[in-house]
């Protein structure tokens, strides 16, 4: 009967055993762990500060009228806008949307633009410009102003409105 039960020394001896593998094999691990972590990691610090930029609407934003009978606008046909770029970004690629009305006229890298009335019936428009930073999506605000016209065959009257 003994024999199926292990002796007292036996069975003390398995557990010493048992326990010097287990403290041995947790010993290899922590240490193989610890080595393969640090092979990976650097130490070297990384900082990096962003900001956010809204391009706005032109600065400065002028209507001048053209030459004209005694400085009336009466046979005029001409207006010249000009503006400043918007704040911040004076010096980037900008390019200048213009519309009349809601149609497009006329795009432009200068910061100014003349318009010369056609030989057709209208009673004014209302100018829109706005900003477009070169090789982007973004745009800036837009900035209108309108003109007041009067022309059938022949431009009558064209001067900067309010």
């Amino acid at each position: 009967m003994a024999s199926l039960f292990l002796s007292r020394k036996i069975r003390r001896k398995l557990w010493a055993s048992a326990m010097i593998l287990l403290l041995a094999g947790t010993t290899l691990v922590g240490t193989r762990a610890a080595t393969t972590m640090a092979a990976w990691q650097e130490r070297t610090l990384s900082s990096a500060r962003f900001s956010a930029a809204a391009l706005g609407q032109v600065q400065n934003f002028q209507c001048h009228d053209s030459e004209s009978l005694l400085g009336t606008g009466l046979l005029a046909n001409q207006v010249r806008y000009e503006w400043e770029a918007p704040a911040g970004f004076e010096d980037n690629a900008l390019t200048y949307e213009i519309y009349r009305g809601q149609t497009l006229q006329a795009t432009t890298k200068n910061t100014q633009y003349i318009y010369t009335t056609t030989l057709s019936l209208n009673l004014g428009y209302t100018f829109t410009i706005r900003p477009r930073l070169d090789s982007t999506s973004w745009v800036g605000d837009s900035v209108s102003q309108r003109i007041n016209s009067i022309g059938l065959v022949v431009p009558l009257y064209l001067a900067c409105g309010t």
